[in-house]
């Protein structure tokens, strides 16, 4: 963990006033410097899109000059190339000093910082892409933030080695992506981190909080393209960039194919347009020919990380050297038409949740538990309970185990005040400013974090009136658990708890009762144990379907209970706020 670092030690750690800026932004400026007179703003714009470090350089130097009459901020290259002035461009720009150079001998350091570089250029290519098709007549201003969303990353690189190989390592433990890890490791948001240190480099309100606020359907544009650039360093062919893919379908509202395509075809677009860039990382777009399979481990990640003691950041010492890859050749992209535009869909309208009763059985056997004090949200959600029994369907049943108590089950360590904070953060977002993504991640969060749950799954209720899995935490790679899915349309437990806003607690005492409604491909996908879940209604209306559970470490009780049905209400109440209430 963090060593109780505060959130000061994090953004002074990740602040200096200059960053050196990469050695091809020098040499492709300079040789323009030559051209003055017949070059232009928006040619040196192109230029600086590939550095986000010369980006951020300029943006915090423009924010800087004094503003006339009713001049608002600066948020576009161009433009802060234009209030600089070309000759004072090009002078500033020699005076500052070069990547290369400020890390030469650690080599393996510049090549992971080369990769998220990388990956980050072609998410903003990728969120560029999309803004068009949804005509954003500000487009630019997509590209810049997501490329700029990646601060801590790069940043962290530069400035904390030692820090970052540490989260290198918790990323391939846990099996999480940067944002969370880095929750995890310094005990802070990754959001709240990132809009406290773009406000501590001075850069426009625009990219301090573009993921907020009036900006929110901008901000999951860039939100869905990092986690598709993230992701497909791990391969094109595997269940986490189909989910990927599919979410921006969605986010789009066009054909999953048709929009797989486009991703395929930007993407080898943002390859050649970084080409010679990024040292010898090699681009995503070069993977798209292979066939699934086993992905090589990076030689660069067998590395261990420094230790750090006294809060003192280690500086990265490692001796193993990424050998160069050579990148296959990308042949060129086939002509396509203009794609159709369409507008990205409505959220649901909000409305009152029901609130409902307590849960029936008896409360399950104590296990070593922490209690959890979670505030109170509303009144808490009620368990199936009473309810006229859902005839088992006719199918062959196999014979359910009877759980029993793990005596050496693996203790879970709860952390009240990672809930309470996240239930805190949730509720000053509940003027709409959050969007569904923000939401969930900090739900299961709380839940994955706060509760100690080892896998959580929420599912939204399709057009086909099945419930997907569209948001995890804690899943192995490959896992059934990926791909939850169930019908309503067919007699089962989670279908009967679909009906209403009501929860259940899979345990001993009423295993019994809820066995026959679990039918066998259910069991295959959940696997064997406790589990929790809980259906999301809003305005009245099924909208989502929560599962949590302990794996195979032991038992759940009372207070996870409780804090898991105050989250999943929660929930509901933030997507009720996502949109205005609907007409009677």
């Amino acid at each position: 963990m963090s060593n109780n670092r505060p959130l000061a030690f994090w953004l002074d750690k990740l602040s200096t006033e200059t960053f050196p800026i990469l050695r091809r932004s020098r040499e492709q400026l300079l040789a323009m410097e030559r051209n003055i007179d017949r070059i232009t703003d928006d040619d040196i714009a192109k230029e600086i899109y590939h550095d986000p470090f010369l980006m951020a350089n300029l943006l915090r130097r423009v924010a800087r000059l004094p503003r006339r009459g009713l001049a608002g901020e600066v948020t576009t290259v161009d433009r802060a190339v234009m209030m600089l002035g070309m000759q004072p461009f090009f002078l500033w720009v020699k005076s500052l000093p070069v990547l290369e150079d400020v890390l030469r001998g650690k080599t393996p350091v510049l090549q992971r910082l080369h990769g998220v570089l990388s990956y980050s250029y072609h998410a903003a290519y990728q969120a560029l892409q999309w803004s068009f098709l949804r005509k954003d007549i500000n487009a630019d201003e997509v590209f810049i933030a997501t490329l700029l969303q990646n601060r801590i990353a790069w940043a962290g690189w530069l400035l904390m080695p030692g820090e970052m190989l540490l989260i290198e390592q918790y990323m391939r433990r846990e099996r999480m992506d940067f944002s969370n890890a880095f929750s995890r490791h310094t005990d802070y948001l990754f959001d709240d981190v990132q809009s406290e240190l773009a406000k501590k480099w001075g850069w426009p309100a625009l990219y301090s909080d573009f993921l907020h606020s009036h900006n929110a359907v901008r901000g999951q544009g860039a939100i869905l393209a990092l986690k598709l650039a993230e992701t497909v360093q791990q391969s094109w062919w595997q269940p986490a960039v189909e989910q990927a893919v599919m979410n921006v379908a969605e986010w789009l509202n066009q054909p999953v194919d048709e929009i797989e395509t486009k991703i395929h075809i930007y993407c080898v677009q943002a390859a050649r347009q970084s080409e010679g860039w990024y040292g010898s990382v090699t681009p995503a777009a070069a993977w798209l020919p292979l066939l699934p399979g086993a992905w090589p481990d990076d030689p660069l990640h067998v590395v261990s990380a420094p230790v750090i003691e006294n809060n003192q950041v280690a500086a990265a010492n490692v001796a193993v050297e990424k050998p160069p890859v050579q990148a296959p050749k990308i042949p060129p992209a086939a002509p396509t038409a203009t794609p159709v535009v369409k507008t990205a869909p409505t959220i649901p309208a909000p409305s009152e949740i029901n609130s409902i009763i307590k849960p029936a059985g008896e409360p399950a056997q104590a296990a070593k538990h922490v209690p959890v004090p979670v505030p109170e949200v509303r009144a808490a959600p009620q368990v199936i309970a009473k309810a006229d029994p859902v005839p088992p369907p006719v199918v062959a049943q196999q014979v359910e185990p009877v759980i029993t108590p793990v005596t050496n089950a693996e203790e879970h360590v709860l952390h009240p005040e990672v809930v309470e904070r996240i239930i805190n953060d949730i509720k000053a977002h509940m003027d709409g400013s959050f969007d569904i993504s923000q939401l969930m991640v900090r739900i299961l969060t709380a839940m994955h974090d706060g509760l100690a749950m080892d896998r959580v799954v929420f599912g939204l209720l399709s057009p086909d009136q099945s419930i997907k899995a569209r948001f995890t935490r804690g899943i192995d790679e490959g896992s059934p658990m990926q791909r939850l899915n169930f019908s309503l349309l067919e007699k089962h437990l989670f279908a009967q708890l679909m009906v209403k806003m009501q929860a259940i607690w899979y345990r001993p005492e009423t295993q019994q009762k809820l066995a026959p409604l679990l039918l066998p491909k259910l069991r295959a996908q959940i696997g064997r144990g406790e589990f929790m879940a809980m259906s999301v209604h809003v305005h009245n209306k099924p909208l989502g379907f929560f599962y949590a559970d302990y794996g195979d470490k032991g038992h759940m009780d009372e207070n996870i209970y409780n804090g898991f049905k105050q989250l999943c209400t929660l929930a509901a109440e933030g997507m009720a706020h996502l949109s205005k209430k609907p007409k009677s």
